[in-house]
């Protein structure tokens, strides 16, 4: 499979990094989430899962696995 190159501009880049901010936030608090709020997001995003408190588990892993790897793919941030 050829290799894709995506162009982004430093107001994409800069984009992208605010979103994976926001993306460990939502990360972080659903690790430390007490379990009613975990049992309302399986309810609410995975009824009809076999096992909803597990897809919110796997869920929170991708968030930060995903995260992780395209923070890898962005340049550093220019000092200013």
């Amino acid at each position: 499979m050829p290799t894709l190159t995506l162009t982004l501009t430093e107001d994409s880049i800069n984009d992208l990094r605010d979103l994976l901010d926001r993306v460990q936030t939502v990360e972080d608090w659903l690790l430390h989430a007490p379990h009613d709020v975990i049992d309302e997001l399986a309810d609410f995003a995975f009824h009809s899962h076999f096992h909803p408190r597990s897809a919110v588990a796997w869920l929170t892993e991708d968030l930060g696995n995903l995260n992780c790897r395209l923070r890898k793919l962005l340049p550093e941030p220019r000092a200013d």
